[in-house]
């Protein structure tokens, strides 16, 4: 009987442990529940910024058939639309096609003799036309059935929709909100005008770099807003935007001769959070790095194209190696105000200043001057020389040519209609009001603001603000000396937008600044 007994409490025993491995608490089923519903909300707004993307591309193609009735025009007809540079950006890829090879097209474009006269020059070397490259070679390789010309314009659409989708990831991620992303998405669409050159020349060298900066820039948030938990890197998202941020930034310079200028104005955006102590001095190399690498990687593709060694990038990335060292140096010291400033202004100048110096002197070794009428061309828009004096050809040539006219008020007649003005300015002023507030808090010696949230969230996303804050001003500043630098500006101010009205914490922090509502939630991004 006492083995009975035994027998049966073992097997009650037995019964009541299987029936507790079975037993689900309740807190992990919700957390299952989150998780899939989070996964289905990702899944909905990737779906949502393909959509967008691909409507985009598309409408702008129906643009070009309405402006140009593409379809019903002759073959030569449809060339001819290819108006200034990118009708002979257009023949480098005809010419490939029409080469027995790829490797016979790449060789008569090293030695050409028909672009200038008298003169056989390196069209590779000389001239961005990697897309033309790709596109003749992914032609060849594919067999693609369709037009010649056809295939290329697509695979420009294409792209724009890519850039399209990008631009809406970047505001979801910023924002936090789906309605940030579709708030980027239709305002870019809507101010097409402005934001996109499609309708002017497809084949224009900016139609291919402009979806690679947006691609970048997307890569470069994710790379602070995700790739960061709890102060230290997280090796997947390491992993997948560091390359990622390389080869946007490659894509970049190989195919824009003014993705040098681009890269600094990047840079400056970079530099002015790290100043601001919101990112790392490892974040900023990276950052830097991914650039500069694609800049030597691209002077090798060149045939070694020494301006991209003298450019004032490549001067700041020396500068920014040199100062880091002294600023270490810097919070070695008891904190105070005064070491506080002393910082502030060893970071914020000593850079600018080496990176003057660096440039001439590489200038001075290298022996390199073809760069010289952009740098004049720049002086002359800011007022730093007479236009008078100027007896540079070239300077002259871009002087006089209406794309790089100053902006007009039709402009802001055009973004002020859409809204868009509106917002950006509403979004901008706010931006400086809290980059001012993070500023005076590093000159009181403060080492964070007090924040709705958890600060170390609200400053990872913070730097990220403060980046493209940075870029959207100095790009302003640029769009408004010359028309064809909007392309630069207004999708940053369509991001800008997008990022900042459709953030809850933003509305929160106003609320709660304002005692117009209650306590603000835990997730608030903006520091108070």
């Amino acid at each position: 009987s006492i083995k009975m007994s035994d027998q049966r409490s073992a097997n009650e025993s037995s019964k009541e442990s299987n029936g507790s491995s079975n037993f689900v608490a309740p807190s992990s089923k919700n957390e299952l529940q989150k998780d899939a519903i989070k996964f289905l909300l990702i899944m909905f707004g990737l779906t949502l910024a393909v959509g967008l993307g691909y409507t985009h591309s598309r409408l702008m193609k129906e643009m070009h058939e309405s402006d140009h009735k593409f379809s019903k025009i002759t073959e030569l007809e449809r060339e001819i639309s290819f108006r200034t540079e990118a009708g002979l950006y257009y023949s480098y890829y005809k010419d490939l096609l029409r080469s027995p090879d790829l490797q016979t097209g790449l060789h008569r474009l090293q030695f050409d003799n028909k672009t200038e006269s008298l003169r056989t020059v390196n069209i590779i070397s000389r001239f961005n036309i990697f897309p033309e490259i790709i596109l003749a070679g992914l032609y060849k390789v594919i067999g693609y059935q369709t037009r010649e010309i056809y295939f290329y314009m697509d695979s420009v659409y294409l792209l724009h929709g890519a850039y399209v989708a990008g631009l809406f990831c970047t505001a979801w991620l910023m924002s936090g909100s789906l309605w940030g992303g579709v708030l980027a998405a239709i305002t870019f669409t809507t101010n097409h005008q402005h934001t996109t050159r499609l309708r002017f020349g497809v084949s224009l060298r900016e139609s291919f770099a402009m979806p690679f900066i947006g691609l970048q820039s997307l890569t470069v948030m994710m790379y602070l807003v995700l790739g960061y938990q709890r102060g230290k890197l997280s090796k997947a998202f390491s992993l997948c935007c560091v390359p990622a941020m390389y080869l946007f930034n490659l894509l970049t310079a190989m195919s824009w001769q003014f993705a040098q200028f681009v890269f600094l104005l990047e840079g400056a955006g970079y530099l002015a959070a790290w100043v601001l102590q919101l990112t790392t001095s490892r974040q900023l190399m990276i950052l830097f790095g991914c650039k500069t690498v694609a800049m030597v990687t691209v002077y090798w593709l060149q045939f070694g194209n020494a301006m991209l060694l003298t450019s004032y990038f490549i001067s700041l990335f020396l500068a920014v190696v040199l100062t880091l060292p002294l600023s270490g140096v810097m919070s070695l010291l008891k904190p105070s105000r005064m070491v506080a400033t002393l910082r502030l202004i060893i970071c914020c100048v000593g850079p600018v200043c080496l990176m003057m110096g660096i440039n001439k002197a590489l200038k001075v070794v290298i022996s390199v001057d073809e760069d010289d009428h952009i740098y004049k061309f720049v002086q002359a828009k800011f007022g730093l020389v007479e236009q008078d004096s100027l007896r540079d050809f070239e300077v002259l040539i871009y002087l006089c040519e209406p794309a790089f006219m100053r902006v007009g008020a039709d402009f802001f007649w055009d973004v002020y209609e859409t809204t868009l003005l509106q917002c950006a300015v509403t979004a901008a002023v706010g931006m400086a009001v809290i980059t001012l507030r993070k500023l005076w808090s590093i000159l009181q010696n403060k080492t964070a603001l007090p924040s709705l949230g958890d600060p170390w969230k609200s400053d990872l996303r913070l730097s990220s603000y403060v980046i493209l804050f940075v870029q959207f001003f100095l790009f302003g500043v640029i769009a408004l000396s010359a028309r064809r630098f909007l392309i630069l500006f207004a999708p940053y101010a369509c991001v800008l937008v997008g990022a900042t009205i459709a953030n809850n914490g933003a509305w929160v922090w106003l609320l709660h600044h304002f005692d117009i509502r209650g306590k603000a939630v835990s997730d608030s991004v903006f520091p108070c």
